[in-house]
């Protein structure tokens, strides 16, 4: 499967968008999956950890992203996606030191880049969530 990192910069950087909605587009490219316009609107709410700083908007996007990647009806029917959620939420944690934007700004983000290393950085550990393969019941 083709990595989303590729896609970052234009939705990001040419676009404008948000961390949330930029990498739900990328996921929608780099997997195809010929998402609707109209879906995108619906991660604006996440960007800057849902206005409040909490759960950086990138983690959001590509969890949005991996549920239509994963899911057929609800996530407790799909053990593969929530295996998959899970993981990412523990290498995030693990590899960057917390989920949230509040701890993750200070870190990443750059006046002239904004958000986009910390948009690299958390996509990078989403493409290594969905290329690993995870045995469930």
């Amino acid at each position: 499967m083709e990595k989303i990192e590729g896609y970052l910069d234009y939705y990001c950087k040419e676009k404008g968008y948000n961390c949330a909605k930029t990498v739900l587009r990328a996921a929608n490219d780099a997997w195809g999956l010929n998402l609707d316009e109209s879906v995108y609107l619906s991660m604006g709410g996440f960007g800057g950890g849902m206005a409040t700083r909490n759960v950086c908007g990138a983690i959001s996007g590509g969890i949005a992203a991996m549920g239509y990647l994963y899911m057929d009806e609800t996530g407790y029917e799909s053990p593969l996606m929530m295996a998959k959620v899970k993981l990412l939420m523990e290498l995030v944690k693990e590899r960057l030191g917390d989920e949230k934007c509040s701890f993750l700004e200070p870190k990443f983000k750059t006046s002239e880049e904004g958000c986009v290393p910390t948009i690299h950085v958390v996509s990078k550990i989403i493409d290594e969530v969905v290329a690993t393969d995870i045995e469930v019941e």
